[in-house]
């Protein structure tokens, strides 16, 4: 996995948890993987997703708004 703290691709991301970009997606769409999205651009935190692997991320509270959204 990169040691990058922020900037993996969807492409990246998708391949580092063996899932399809599609399925990437949805999982962001239903809140369900970290990541921050810049204009119509999604980029993950390699610490966030080994997170996410081992079954430690807990998808914030977001009321009003969907978490990871940038302006």
């Amino acid at each position: 996995m990169p040691n990058d703290t922020m900037g993996l691709t969807l492409g990246e991301a998708a391949n580092e948890l063996r899932v399809s970009q599609n399925t990437l997606t949805s999982w962001i769409k239903a809140g369900r993987v970290p990541y921050i999205r810049i204009g119509r651009k999604y980029l993950f935190s390699a610490e966030e997703i080994r997170r996410f692997l081992r079954g430690e991320y807990q998808p914030p509270a977001a009321p009003g708004g969907k978490s990871g959204d940038v302006a």
